[in-house]
């Protein structure tokens, strides 16, 4: 963690959620004020549609260069929220990996390996929370691991708030502590928490600056606190430690107390500093060259080659830019070698590992070369060093929920770790970088809109016979865009209704869903339910001189443009699935309380009947069923509790609920009780947004709308605040209107 990186989890939700815009045709909203104009069918077409063309295929395969992902223990049940996977020293028949909720598994290594052991429990001692920086965060082998079993791990503590760096040994049935180190922590979020011994012998700490924003206490730039540095101890001396004597304030008192965080001396532990929250780092196994990802502020994301000494000039700088005016200077400051800035859904940087792998086809392509990763957006750069110079590329854009770090075996081959929330699924936590072949590369979509066959070849605007077209009650909010959405069924395949009202959808099916901004097309996606899973995509329109469409093209990576005078983005692929996930049901839009709405053309019937009418449902729907539904934001006949739960069930509950992308306890879904959502008169775990007196939800009764955490994120620009944190560029006020009023009108929580 760092600039909102929810361990993260995150995706943020509305405190720290991820209310992202859906990809495909699946959910969302169009602007309030303009009128859809595509109408849904009618009684007098109550005909099934055929549908030869629009079809998830996976018969077209990738045929690409580079790299690719693969998933590396396939038949491996669900590891939790995994942080670290390692293989002990000199040992590769094993893999511990660490969740950030307290346990490290072990399982074999092997490609067919389909269960794990429990081989460190330490909850009982651990302080996390859902959604928080908080809990079990690194994970290190002794050297001698072999002879002497121990391990080290970073955790957070409470009462006090602490970082606590423990060693643990095997005693009998059960394990020794021995407490190292602890470090007071301001704040719940910049833990930081990554540790490794490094070849020469000795642990290296990765620490925040303590939190909330911008650094409030100076810890970056105050040597005399452990806070916002790499610290470096000797384990194997000394008691509870030594210092080693070439560290920068080798002479000077240790500076390990759990009640302070700042000192009237350097601290000898420090290796280096001025660090915002050094995340994920490591050694490169053939140089020992320490190399780390350091979260920015607002802006800017860094990579770092962390050298003794070295001050990297947080908060004075953030990047190679200033932040701090007062104290900008880039004297005597080790700057970055790389950095990107937050674009794009890109906003908190993972730091991977230098390949030195034995893999003949990935050496070709990645001998040397740095990878690292943005949470967020999941796209994965290689960093080249050519005549001291580092040039930094895009390598692979992984359809990930989340990338939260990476791994390296014994080997030198290099693994993504994916905490997939909510999932069953197995083999999804773990994916190995492979060198991408046709074989590999799975399903392909089109290149061109107008050879998916579900828009018209020479008129790509209109969609064919065989889609569906339908209007959804409570749309999420996309910038104002109106929304035109279908979806196609294979032949003599129906939908299935879940107990929740979810409609679902049977492998072959695809949805689309195209945006007009302004008067004008601009983006199209496709949600595809592939027989091996469900894929989302993008398609960017092309326009020729005088502004006629041509068609639309695939979009592979994220894209922010201008179409009309404002500015849109495209998702990636992976981001498609940050929402579309198990616990949502990965088709957002269609269910039965968000179609329960007349046909927008005459003679008018409710699109359920007229579905139902289509043969499209597995079985009648009962009248419990037919009644389920949602409200519009503007239907003045529905209280303003059931227009804003309609608001929050459409813009936030798909990652908001029991198994969601976030894991906090919200639960946003329009059906739960006001009590059950765990919003009205909470305080946030995190994030207060510099509110007095923060709640989630503000009662009247407690205070007025100004206190809403929920609100103030709606209201935010910052993209580390701010919710939707995707693809948001204007504020919704009429909804953010909508929910101050209906805290106004709160005036119990029962």
């Amino acid at each position: 963690m760092h600039q909102s990186k929810p361990l993260l989890f995150a995706l943020t939700l509305i405190i720290y959620g991820t209310a992202l815009t859906g990809c495909g045709g699946s959910d969302s909203g169009s602007n309030r004020e303009a009128t859809e104009t595509q109408p849904t069918a009618t009684t007098q077409n109550v005909s099934r549609p055929k549908n030869s063309s629009c079809l998830a295929n996976d018969e077209r395969k990738v045929i690409t260069t580079g790299i690719t992902t693969e998933a590396a223990f396939a038949q491996l049940p669900h590891l939790g929220l995994l942080l670290s996977l390692q293989q002990p020293p000199n040992d590769d028949s094993h893999w511990y990996g660490a969740t950030q909720d307290g346990l490290i598994h072990r399982f074999e290594n092997h490609p067919e390996v389909n269960q794990y052991t429990t081989y460190l429990d330490i909850r009982d001692r651990l302080y996390y929370q859902q959604g928080s920086e908080l809990g079990l965060l690194g994970m290190a082998f002794h050297p001698q691991f072999a002879t002497n079993g121990e391990i080290f791990l970073s955790y957070t503590a409470n009462a006090p708030l602490r970082s606590v760096i423990s060693r643990f040994t095997a005693a009998g049935s059960g394990w020794r502590e021995e407490i190292l180190l602890e470090v007071a922590q301001p704040y719940s979020n910049h833990n930081g928490g990554n540790i490794a011994f490094g070849p020469d012998g000795y642990l290296y700490i990765g620490l925040g600056d303590g939190g909330d924003g911008g650094d409030p206490h100076g810890h970056g730039q105050n040597s005399a606190s452990l806070l916002g540095s790499m610290l470096r101890i000797d384990v194997n001396r000394g008691a509870p430690y030594a210092i080693p004597s070439d560290n920068p304030f080798a002479s000077n008192p240790l500076c390990n107390n759990r009640n302070s965080t700042t000192f009237a001396q350097s601290c000898p532990e420090i290796f280096a500093w001025g660090l915002r929250n050094p995340w994920r780092w490591s050694f490169d196994r053939a140089t020992g060259d320490r190399w780390a990802g350091a979260g920015g502020q607002n802006a800017i994301e860094e990579i770092d080659i962390i050298v003794r000494g070295g001050n990297y000039g947080w908060n004075s700088m953030e990047g190679s830019s200033c932040y701090n005016r007062n104290s900008c200077s880039q004297a005597g400051l080790t700057l970055p070698v790389a950095s990107y800035g937050h674009e794009n859904n890109d906003r908190s940087v993972v730091g991977g590992y230098r390949y030195r792998g034995e893999n003949p086809d990935l050496q070709t392509l990645l001998a040397g070369v740095y990878l690292y990763g943005d949470t967020y957006s999941g796209r994965i750069w290689g960093l080249r060093e050519e005549n001291g110079i580092y040039r930094s590329e895009e390598l692979l854009n992984p359809s990930l929920q989340l990338l939260y770090s990476f791994a390296e075996d014994q080997k030198g081959e290099l693994y993504l770790l994916d905490p997939a929330f909510g999932s069953s699924a197995k083999g999804i936590n773990i994916y190995k970088i492979v060198a991408a072949t046709a074989a590999a590369g799975g399903t392909q979509p089109p290149q061109k809109l107008s050879q998916s066959g579900c828009v018209n070849a020479q008129n790509p605007q209109q969609a064919v016979d065989a889609m569906v077209a339908y209007e959804i009650i409570s749309p999420l909010w996309s910038d104002g865009a109106e929304k035109r959405r279908y979806f196609a069924l294979p032949d003599a395949s129906t939908l299935e209704v879940t107990a929740a009202g979810d409609l679902t959808f049977p492998p072959g099916s695809v949805l689309m869903k195209e945006f007009l901004i302004g008067d004008k097309l601009g983006e199209t996606r496709l949600l595809y339910h592939f027989a091996s899973g469900w894929k989302g995509y993008s398609y960017a329109w092309q326009y020729d001189e005088e502004g006629k469409p041509l068609d639309a093209e695939l979009q592979t990576t994220t894209l922010t443009t201008t179409i009309g005078g404002q500015r849109w983005y495209y998702p990636s692929p992976g981001e498609c699935m940050e929402c579309h996930t198990e616990p949502s049901g990965i088709v957002l839009g269609p269910e039965l309380a968000q179609l329960n709405l007349p046909t927008a053309t005459a003679p008018a019937v409710n699109q359920l009947t007229q579905l139902e009418m289509q043969g499209l449902f597995s079985a009648p729907l009962s009248e419990s069923q037919k009644n389920q539904r949602l409200y519009a934001y503007d239907d003045l006949t529905a209280t303003p509790e059931a227009r804003a739960k309609s608001y929050l069930h459409s813009n936030c509950a798909h990652c908001h609920q029991p198994g969601g992308v976030n894991t906090t306890s919200m639960d946003l879904r329009y059906q739960t009780p006001l009590p059950a959502m765990a919003i009205c008169d909470v305080a946030p775990s995190r994030g207060e947004m510099a509110i007095e007196n923060p709640r989630l939800l503000a009662p009247a009764t407690t205070a007025d709308a100004a206190h809403s955490v929920i609100t103030a994120r709606m209201l935010a620009t910052d993209k580390g605040l701010q919710m939707p944190p995707l693809a948001r560029e204007i504020v919704d006020e009429q909804a953010v209107a909508l929910l101050q009023q209906w805290q106004l009108d709160l005036l119990s929580c029962d």
